[in-house]
Order: C-alpha cells, then sequence, then structure tokens
C-alpha cells in the first residue's frame, strides 16, 4: 500500500509538472489589424486588413469588434501550413485609419449578393498597388497585370507587370511584392526592360482580339488577377480566377492575353514566383 501511495505521488507530481511546462511552452502568436476606409468613386467603404506574423494578410467587412481596440489576448491551438500547436494569439490594434482609393473602375456590379465579394477584391488589388507604388490609374498606352503567387488561401507574395507602349519603343516593367511579418507587403524587386519589335507586334496582335469586350468580373475560390489596359482611347479593366476560366469561352482572350503578358515578360525576366 505504502509503495503504491509513493508511486501515485510521483505520478500526480509528473503530471502536474508536465502541464506546468505546457502552460509555460504556450508561444506569442501576434496578428495585427487596422481600420481601413476604401473610397470607391461612389461610396467609403469600412473595412479592417489583418496581418499575420508571416505576412499574409487579409481584410474582412466593416470595422473589427471594438473590444479588441486594445491589445488582447487569448489562448487558442492554432493549425496552420506554417504554424501547429497551442498559442497565445494576440490582437495588436493599429490606431490610425489607412485610406485606400479605389484603382479600378466601379461599375459592373450585377447584383447585391456579389457587391461585397467584387468590392473586396477591388480593395485588395488597390492595397496591393499602392504598397507597391503603383497608386495611381494608368495612362494612354499602358498595360498594368497584377497576379498572386498564392492562388488559394491568403496571399502574401505578388507580380507586377507594367508595360507602357510608347511611340518609339516600347517598356516592360516587373515589380515583386511580398509581405513577410506585420509590416504588410512591400516592393523588394523592380526590373525595367525594351520590348523587341517582334514581342511588340505579339502583343498589340492579342490586344485586338479584346475588342468589344467590356469590363469583366470573373470570380470564383481563389485570388485573381487584376488586369487594366488603356488602348485606342478606351479603359478597360478585368478580374478573373483561374477557376473562372473553365467552361468560359467569352473570357479566353481575356486569358490569352495575360499568358501573352507573361510569356513575352519571361523574355527579360524571371517570372516565377520565387526571391532572387
Amino acid at each position: 500500500m505504502k509503495k503504491f501511495l509513493v508511486l501515485l505521488g510521483i505520478c500526480v507530481s509528473c503530471y502536474f509538472n508536465a502541464s506546468g511546462q505546457d502552460v509555460d511552452s504556450i508561444n506569442l502568436y501576434l496578428t495585427v489589424y487596422q481600420r481601413v476606409a476604401f473610397v470607391a468613386s461612389d461610396s467609403t467603404y469600412h473595412f479592417t486588413i489583418f496581418i499575420e506574423p508571416n505576412g499574409k494578410f487579409y481584410f474582412r467587412d466593416g470595422y473589427f469588434d471594438s473590444t479588441l481596440e486594445n491589445d488582447s489576448s487569448t489562448v487558442v491551438r492554432l493549425k496552420k501550413s506554417e504554424v501547429t500547436g497551442q498559442y497565445r494569439l494576440k490582437y495588436h490594434f493599429q490606431p490610425n485609419i489607412d485610406t485606400v482609393n479605389c484603382i479600378l473602375s466601379n461599375e459592373g456590379f450585377e447584383s447585391a449578393e456579389l457587391e461585397l465579394i467584387q468590392i473586396a477584391d477591388k480593395l485588395n488589388a488597390s492595397y496591393v498597388l499602392k504598397q507597391l507604388g503603383e497608386f495611381n490609374h494608368i495612362q494612354k498606352n499602358e498595360i498594368r497585370l497584377l497576379y498572386p503567387c498564392e492562388e488559394l488561401n491568403y496571399p502574401s507574395h505578388y507580380r507586377l507587370v507594367k508595360i507602357n507602349l510608347l511611340k518609339d519603343s516600347t517598356e516592360i516593367t516587373l515589380i515583386t511584392g511580398i509581405s513577410i511579418d506585420y509590416k504588410g507587403i512591400h516592393p523588394i524587386q523592380s526590373y525595367t526592360s525594351l520590348l523587341k519589335k517582334g514581342d511588340v507586334k505579339r502583343l498589340k496582335k492579342q490586344l485586338d482580339k479584346l475588342k468589344g469586350i467590356q469590363n469583366l468580373e470573373c470570380r470564383q475560390p481563389g485570388n485573381p488577377w487584376v488586369m487594366e489596359l488603356y488602348n485606342g482611347g478606351e479603359y478597360k479593366s478585368f478580374i478573373i480566377s483561374n477557376y473562372c476560366l473553365r467552361g468560359r469561352k467569352g473570357i479566353k482572350p481575356i486569358a490569352g492575353i495575360c499568358y501573352s503578358i507573361l510569356s513575352i515578360c519571361k523574355n527579360y525576366f524571371k517570372i516565377d514566383c520565387t526571391v532572387d
């Protein structure tokens, strides 16, 4: 009996020691959030941007719970691709409000049900373009293609291709933007080159296929590509997802020029999503 009690005491002691170590080993997982005023041509929309420690960022409609405006934390078990285990999830509120102006046209809302999704896409694109220094509307004879390196889940890595169809030459620029921490996305690489005449001819041939196609937003699960162009005195914008292309013949000319731009860009720069 005495041996049993001693053994029981050792087991109880080990249990509490292990429990105490488990509590002590809880790590801090800090998520920063900030209020965002998204200004479109007709209205101002309130959002909250969340930036996780690994740089993943996303938006939520409206302002986040006011009870978390001061530092607040709760113990949770996180199951993320990069983070597993028991963490103390802490929200840190950035008190200033960031104003993000809508870069894209605000036309084409088909229904109230789709409106929030479309506004969120415009918000995300405008935020990334702003962070990459491309916060102005494109000028005549310009093309701008923004695409995420992650097709699903929250993005943290973008590529921006910009083409200026000048009178005597055509200039192509590739900008890489990445978010690696709570500071948000920022440009890390930028390259510029002049296009060869053969590539310019090929590009203009693709542009001719877009005549008669109006602004289009085709969204399915996945992070969308955003293309803007100002060609022949007409501004057009397209927001499409790779998943939206399936079975949609009418979108093929848009996808074709996106792929053509990347194919041309590949002749001058390294365009995969690795960082040099």
